[in-house]
Order: structure tokens, then sequence, then C-alpha cells
């Protein structure tokens, strides 16, 4: 799909002065945050289709959400496994609340946990979408601010067409200084997006936003625009 050039194209991130910060529970790392027992994480009996077709029953400790513009997977840790696993919500036929023995619909709980913060949720489409349309910010070597702006404006469009909130575009906007995809993310993220429920609209939001990234600060880089074209067929092809 795409060329060897564009694979191996590297994009170098400008040097960026880091604040040191006293970090509270909410802003532990990852690592850390994948130990905690307690804070963000919510305990259920569940009856869930294994994929054999069978029935089963289990008590798990939900720690975080992910799915593609909404919640479709449970990261949880299985008591009966002893072991983290993963669950498809739509699998799930019954959940109850352990704390309070209260039964509850799986896609309604589980999406008010992620929208309310309750639980973390990864949206993968949105992460996918800003690492491809920043690859076309920073193509060229220079993030320019009006490529910043206009790489919001593609953010903004992309919460307000599959959901998310301001802290999300905030957040993403805060850390693109710091990141540099390459070739290889922004094929890596097509090739994800293209099998996801919501890749199709993706993909056309991209391309109605790619040139306008390319086009914010005025002038094109010939290299930039050999990219341009290359990731534009790549997305009409799927979109």
């Amino acid at each position: 799909m795409f060329t060897s050039a564009f694979l191996r194209m590297k994009v170098t991130p400008p040097a960026v002065t880091i604040r040191a910060e006293v970090l509270g529970p909410d802003d532990a790392p990852a690592s850390r945050v994948r130990s905690r027992d307690h804070s963000s994480s919510w305990s259920c009996r569940i009856l869930y289709v294994d994929s054999k077709g069978k029935e089963k029953e289990r008590d798990i400790t939900c720690r975080r959400l992910d799915g593609y513009g909404h919640a479709t997977h449970i990261h949880a840790y299985c008591h009966a496994r002893e072991a983290p696993r993963m669950f498809k919500i739509e699998n799930i036929r019954e959940v109850m609340d352990l704390s309070t023995g209260e039964m509850v619909e799986a896609k309604r709980h589980f999406e008010m946990l992620a929208a309310t913060g309750a639980l973390p949720f990864e949206d993968k489409g949105f992460a996918d979408f800003t690492k491809i349309t920043l690859f076309m910010a920073k193509c060229d070597g220079d993030y320019h601010p009006l490529e910043a702006d206009a790489l919001e404006a593609a953010i903004t469009a992309y919460v307000i067409r599959f959901g998310g909130n301001d802290d999300m575009i905030e957040a993403a906007m805060r850390r693109t200084p710091a990141i540099a995809p390459d070739g290889r993310d922004v094929a890596i993220g097509l090739k994800r997006l293209k099998s996801s429920p919501i890749g199709t609209r993706v993909s056309r939001l991209i391309l109605d936003h790619c040139g306008l990234i390319m086009d914010a600060d005025g002038r094109h880089d010939q290299r930039e625009t050999a990219w341009a074209f290359e990731l534009q067929d790549a997305l009409r092809a799927q979109a």
C-alpha cells in the first residue's frame, strides 16, 4: 500500500522542556495504575458466552475499557482464573454489581462508566486518527503553529462526530509537541482502522482534513506532497 520510502519516514520531535511536577494519585504512571486495587476499578459478576458458544459465569474486577468510538472490550482481573482477561461486551448476557447485588444492562452500564470516567476508556479510533493527522502536520520537518491549529480543528471534528469531550482534545494537543509518528505508525493505524466498525467514516474524516493541515502553513515541501498523495490514495481505498 505504501512505498518503502514512506514506511522509512521518520519525524523528529523538537526538544521539549519538561517541568517537574508533584504527581497526585490520579496522575500515577500506567505501570502503577495497573496495580491499584480500588481506584478506577469496578467489581461485578458476569454471565457471558465464550468463543465456543458456552455460557460461563465469572467474578471480575474491571480495570479499563477500550474500543473504536465507544467501549467494546473490558480489560479485567478474572478471579476464577487469577489472571488478567479481556471480555467482549456484546458477549455478556448478565451483569451484577457485586457491591449492591443490582442487575444492570451490560452495554448501557459500561458506556456510562466510560463516559463518566469511572473506568479509564481508550478510544482506539481517536488514537489512530490523531497519530495519522499529526504525521501530516510534522512530516515536512516543521510543526508550524498554523498546522497545530488545523490539527486541533481535525481532532475537534472527530470528537463531535464520534464522541468525546474537551478534555480529550486538550490532552491530545498537549502531547503533540513530543510525539513523532513515522510512516510505519501511519500504516499500522490505517490497518487497524480498516478492520474497525468506524474505519470507513474515520478514513473519510482524515481525507477531509489532511489537505487542510498540509496547506495551513502556506508552503508545500516536495516530500510532504508526495507522502500526502500516498496517504490519500490509501485512505480512498478504504473510505
